[in-house]
C-alpha cells in the first residue's frame, strides 16, 4: 500500500459511509487505535505522514503504525462491502453464491439449493454470464451429492454451462471488436489499418453485447464519414435500452452515456435543437423509472449531460434568453461541487464565467473565475485552466483594471510556460493585454482592431484554432457583440 492510499480511501468516503463505518466499529466494540487514525486522516486535506506520526508519538502502537493502518484499510473495505451489499445485482448474486458455499459445507443442501435458485434467477434476468457459469457448477455439485448417478441431469446442467460460456465468449468478441475499431479510429490511418470484420447486431447474444456492437457501428460509421448511419446506430441503441427499463435502472451509465454521445454528435453537427430534444426526451424516461441516482459513475454522466446543455446555451446568439436554465444549472453545480471530478468543476466554472462575461456582468464573471485561479496548484494541469487565465485578463481589460491587468499578464505568462508552450494566438493575446495596460485609453480601440486582424486576418487562416474558438469566441468579444 502506498503511503497516501489509505488517506485517498478515507477521503473518498461519503458522509453516510463514514457514519456507517464509525457506528459499525462502535457496535463491534472495536473503538480503538485504528479508529483514531481514521479520525486524523479524515481531517487532513492533504496527506501528511509526519503529522500523523507526531499525533501518536510516544504511544506503543506508533512503532508499528503501518500494521494499524493496514488493519484500518481492511475494516473500511469490510464496512463498504456491507454498506453497499445491495449496490448491484452482481454483488447480490456473489453474496448468494457465498451463502451457497457455506451451506453446502454445513451439509444443509436444501437451504443451499434455495439460495442457488435465487442466484440463478438474478443471473439469468441480468445476463451475468460468469455468475451463470458459477451457478451451473454449484447445481452440478448439489445434484451429484444428492443423486450421484443422474447423468441425464448432469448433461442438462453442462449444456446450460456451455450456453453461458458461449454468451460470455460472444461478449468478449464484441469487446474485442470495439477496442480494435476504437484504436484504428484514434490512429486515423485508414489506408494501413483496414477495419476488422464486425459482429452483426442480431448476433449479439446479450444486452451488454448489443451495447458494444452498436457503439462499434457508431465509431465505424464516424470514421467512414457516414454521419447519418452513425447517428442512427446510437438512436437504435437507445430504443433497445429503453425496452429493458429494469436493466437501465440497474446500470444507467450505458444509457446516459449513449444519450450524451448522441447529443454531443448533434452539437458537433451544429444541430443544437436536436441535441436538446434528445436530452429532454430521454431525461423524461429516466425520471419515469426513478433515475438518475447519486452513484459516482452515474453522477459523472449526469454532469456531462448538463455540460452539453450549458455549452449549447452559452454559445447561443442571446444567452440572456436562457436565464432559467443558467440559474438551475448554477444551483445544481454548487450543490454537487464537493463530489464533482475536478475537470468537470473547472469546465462549469469557466462556462458560467463566460456567460456572465457575455452579459457584461463582470463582477459575477470574476466570482466564477477567482475560485479556480486561487487554487492554481490543483487546477493548472487541466487544459481548461488556460482559458480561465485568458478570460480573467479579458474581464479585467473590460473593467479597465489596468494596474492589476499588468500583474495578471505576468502571472498568466508564468502559468502558460509551466503548462506547456504558448500557442501563437495566446502569445498575441498576452501581448495585447500587456500593451493595453501601458497605453492611453484613447488608443485602445486601435489595439483591438489590430488584434482582430492578427487573430482573424482577412487573407489567410485564422490564428485561433477551431478547438479554442469553440471554447471562447474571441471574434465575438472583439466585435463587442
Amino acid at each position: 500500500m502506498k503511503k497516501n492510499d489509505l488517506h485517498d480511501l478515507v477521503c473518498s468516503l461519503t458522509k453516510s459511509e463514514k457514519r456507517y463505518f464509525k457506528l459499525q466499529c462502535r457496535r463491534q466494540g472495536t473503538d480503538g487505535n485504528y479508529l483514531r487514525i481514521f479520525e486524523v486522516l479524515e481531517k487532513q486535506a492533504d496527506f501528511d505522514e509526519r503529522a500523523l506520526r507526531e499525533q501518536f508519538a510516544g504511544e506503543t502502537f506508533s512503532n508499528q503504525l503501518h500494521v494499524t493502518k493496514n488493519y484500518l484499510r481492511e475494516k473500511i473495505l469490510e464496512s463498504l462491502r456491507d454498506f453497499h451489499s445491495q449496490m448491484s445485482k452482481d454483488i447480490v448474486v456473489k453474496d448468494l453464491l457465498k451463502n451457497v458455499e457455506i451451506l453446502f459445507y454445513k451439509e444443509l443442501y436444501g437451504q443451499a439449493a434455495d439460495e442457488l435458485r435465487r442466484a440463478e434467477s438474478l443471473a439469468n434476468d441480468y445476463e451475468l454470464h460468469t455468475a451463470q457459469i458459477e451457478v451451473s457448477r454449484w447445481k452440478r455439485r448439489l445434484e451429484q451429492t444428492s443423486h450421484p448417478n443422474r447423468y441425464d441431469r448432469f448433461a442438462e446442467i453442462l449444456a446450460e454451462k456451455k450456453r453461458a460460456a458461449n454468451a460470455l465468449h460472444n461478449n468478449l468478441d464484441c469487446w474485442d471488436a470495439i477496442v480494435q475499431v476504437s484504436q484504428k479510429f484514434m490512429q486515423r490511418d485508414t489506408a494501413n489499418n483496414p477495419l476488422i470484420p464486425l459482429i452483426a447486431p442480431e448476433n449479439a447474444q446479450s444486452l451488454e453485447s448489443k451495447v458494444l456492437v452498436y457503439n462499434t457501428l457508431y465509431i465505424k460509421n464516424l470514421r467512414e464519414g457516414k454521419q447519418a448511419e452513425a447517428g442512427k446506430a446510437l438512436s437504435d441503441l437507445i430504443k433497445i435500452l429503453e425496452s429493458h427499463p429494469w436493466r437501465v435502472k440497474e446500470d444507467p451509465v450505458s444509457y446516459i452515456t449513449t444519450v450524451n454521445n448522441l447529443a454531443g454528435f448533434h452539437v458537433f453537427r451544429g444541430e443544437s435543437d436536436e441535441a436538446l430534444d434528445v436530452i429532454s426526451r430521454h431525461r423524461r424516461f429516466l425520471e419515469n423509472i426513478g433515475l438518475p441516482d447519486t452513484r459516482r459513475p452515474v453522477l459523472k454522466q449526469v454532469l456531462r449531460t448538463t455540460n452539453i446543455e450549458l455549452e449549447i446555451y452559452r454559445t447561443a446568439d442571446d444567452p440572456s434568453r436562457h436565464e432559467d436554465f443558467f440559474r438551475e444549472a448554477e444551483v445544481f453545480v454548487k450543490k454537487l461541487a464537493p463530489k464533482m471530478p475536478i475537470e468537470y468543476l473547472l469546465s462549469f466554472q469557466f462556462q458560467f464565467a463566460w456567460v456572465q462575461f457575455l452579459k457584461k456582468d463582470y463582477d459575477k464573471a470574476l466570482s466564477w473565475v477567482n475560485e479556480p485561479l486561487n487554487e492554481w496548484r490543483k487546477n493548472s494541469g487541466h487544459s481548461v485552466f488556460r482559458y480561465l487565465l485568458l478570460l480573467n485578463l479579458m474581464i479585467h481589460c473590460e473593467r479597465q483594471n489596468l494596474f492589476v491587468l499588468r500583474y495578471y499578464v505576468d502571472s498568466a505568462r508564468r502559468q502558460f510556460r509551466k503548462s506547456g508552450e504558448l500557442r501563437p494566438y495566446e502569445q498575441e493575446l498576452l501581448h495585447f493585454f500587456s500593451k493595453i495596460g501601458q497605453t492611453p485609453q484613447s488608443e485602445h480601440s486601435k489595439l483591438r482592431l489590430d488584434l482582430r486582424q492578427k487573430l482573424f486576418p482577412q487573407q489567410g487562416d485564422s490564428l485561433v484554432p477551431e478547438d479554442a474558438l469553440r471554447m471562447m469566441d474571441f471574434r465575438r468579444w472583439l466585435d463587442g457583440k
